[in-house]
């Protein structure tokens, strides 16, 4: 497999993996530049784990993917949209998280628009890549109540909770 990961729910689900390989191995893990994030950078987790991490780059991560050829490819937290032709080259499929309850929400800053909306929950889904923005089969879904004291980074909080939940649930 290989895997797409940002921010902090990223750097949990890339761990957990990491920790727990028995049927599945982990041929490459990508990121995004984080010096000036509030999350760890997942680039730490080099230092415990015998795995390279490397930094995204459009013009050569998509190359190097076409050539490992992956079972799966996990976008865990992943803001750049994913080629047709790149979705080829995956052998089973691609699941991403998306911190809405599909099919609303699509697209960036759910969470912020769950607020907006008024929306009294919203919640997490993991779902199969296709063509289309957020759009393929869903694979599993938990639910959160937004309160009247939540705000983006709140609700980010508790969402990252629920993701690493029911993939700890469903790669358990």
């Amino acid at each position: 497999m290989v895997i797409f990961a940002d921010h902090t729910i990223g750097y949990w689900l890339t761990e957990y993996l990491l920790q727990n390989q028995k049927n599945y191995f982990i041929a490459d893990v990508y990121t995004n530049e984080t010096a000036n994030a509030w999350w760890d950078d997942l680039r730490l987790l080099q230092n415990y784990y015998p795995i390279k991490i490397k930094l995204f780059d459009p013009d050569t991560t998509y190359l190097e993917l076409k050539k490992t050829n992956p079972d799966y490819l996990l976008l865990l937290s992943w803001k750049h949209l994913i080629k047709k032709n790149i979705l080829e080259n995956v052998k089973v499929c691609t699941v991403n998280l998306h911190y809405s309850l599909l099919p609303k929400h699509r697209g960036v800053y759910p969470v912020n628009w769950a607020i907006y909306s008024g929306d009294t929950e919203t919640g997490i889904t993991f779902h199969i890549v296709d063509e289309k923005v957020d759009n393929g089969p869903i694979v599993g879904q938990l639910t959160e109540k937004i309160s009247v004291f939540d705000d983006a980074f709140s609700l980010i909080q508790k969402l990252d909770i629920l993701a690493l939940k029911l993939f700890k649930k469903n790669m358990g």
